[in-house]
């Protein structure tokens, strides 16, 4: 047959006898012409409806490949009868997965059916790579309890999980190494479930927070081994990017359960954020010894039940009111105020700097080196900044070892 001369009524004429051929080739090159002109708006509603005839013979082909064709080519059409799509998803692994996957047709309804009435992992991870998973479809995966899908499902940014159903799968797949290490890597990971994780995962904590992390903290083994305190604060980004941090604060601030204070409401992770705040490992003026603003935000915000948006907005009041504001509200110690005044100032504008000019580093020599040069520029002396100095050195000797 040759389509770009015969009329569709022709080839759908030409394709009828050809689908009692006993050649497999044959019905496929049937499928093939009909198919291809199948999804345009030329052809009438009566060839239409005869093409989904011929489609309906092909689907029951006794032929796997046939059926296969058929629901590789019927993937991507949007105007296909929904009963045939279902006689496909309801075949064999092979012939379902095309239109699982792509097939536009199948509502999350349909796709919550078929994954209640199967046990098939291929089926089940065919629907998981799916353009878009809400979050009904990926919990009703999780159900699965099928390690390979829930893992794929996991490294997918388009598939939607509740933290419900994030919490299933640390319960369900607590041991499960490769499950457990595509959570770790998953972004955007509500604060509850860091902290579940932390708990749940213990040893492999190592594992994990190397591969997430190693790259940009060559020491990450000897801390972790160090301090399991250490490792979840590793875990939850202490010593990433500005821009990762960012994003973790921020997607902790849109939960409901901690939408107006950083962890408040999060009993567990409160309890060892306060136990490393003990430690000497945590908190505000620790956190701007490592030059790290955004972590000095995070916790200013869980001390003084402000909302971190709101705390990084005072943090940028250029007149330094917004920030007295909050030193007293946290009650941190009024002798090192303006040293952390100064101190906040100097990693903001390198910050700033660091953004407009990739060659800029922020190590502990640079911040040590403005700080000094903005302490000259205030033409008085600075109370306690020998002691922001101090902290910031050995931060950096520890960074560097």
């Amino acid at each position: 047959m040759d389509s770009e001369k015969m009329s569709y009524a022709a080839i759908l004429n030409e394709a009828s006898h050809l689908l009692d051929s006993e050649d497999p080739k044959e019905r496929l090159r049937a499928l093939t012409e009909v198919t291809e002109q199948y999804n345009t708006k030329e052809i009438t509603s009566t060839e239409r409806k005869l093409a989904e005839q011929m489609f309906r013979v092909l689907m029951h082909d006794a032929e796997t490949s046939v059926r296969k064709a058929l629901s590789e080519h019927l993937k991507s059409t949007n105007v296909v009868p929904k009963d045939i799509i279902l006689q496909l998803v309801d075949d064999v692994d092979e012939v379902a997965v095309p239109v699982l996957k792509y097939s536009e047709v199948l509502d999350d309804n349909d796709l919550l059916e078929i994954i209640k009435n199967s046990d098939s992992a291929e089926k089940f991870l065919a629907i998981s790579n799916r353009k878009v998973v809400n979050e009904n479809v990926s919990d009703a995966l999780i159900d699965t309890k099928q390690p390979k899908v829930v893992k794929n499902l996991l490294q997918r940014t388009a598939a939607k999980i509740s933290e419900f159903s994030l919490g299933k799968v640390i319960s369900t797949f607590a041991e499960n190494h490769d499950v457990m290490d595509s959570m770790a890597q998953r972004e955007n990971l509500p604060a509850s479930v860091v902290e579940k994780v932390i708990k749940k995962v213990g040893g492999n904590m190592h594992d994990l927070l190397v591969k997430r992390y190693g790259h940009v903290m060559p020491n990450i083994s000897e801390i972790v081994e160090k301090s399991q305190e250490a490792a979840t604060l590793k875990f939850m980004g202490m010593k990433s990017s500005v821009s990762e941090i960012k994003s973790m604060v921020d997607n902790m601030d849109k939960t409901a359960e901690i939408a107006q204070n950083i962890y408040e409401n999060n009993v567990e992770l409160t309890k060892t954020i306060e136990t490393l705040q003990t430690s000497g490992r945590l908190g505000p003026i620790s956190a701007l010894c490592m030059g790290n603003l955004e972590l000095f935000a995070i916790s200013v915000a869980r001390i003084t039940n402000v909302p971190v948006a709101n705390v990084r907005k005072l943090l940028h009041d250029e007149s330094g009111h917004g920030l007295e504001a909050l030193y007293k509200r946290a009650k941190l110690p009024e002798n090192i105020f303006s040293a952390t005044k100064l101190v906040v100032k100097v990693i903001n504008d390198l910050d700033k700097e660091i953004k407009e000019k990739s060659s800029v580093k922020k190590t502990g020599n640079e911040l040590i080196t403005r700080l000094l040069k903005a302490a000259e520029d205030e033409k008085r002396e600075t109370e306690n900044l020998s002691y922001f100095i101090s902290m910031i050195h050995k931060h950096s000797k520890m960074d560097n070892k």
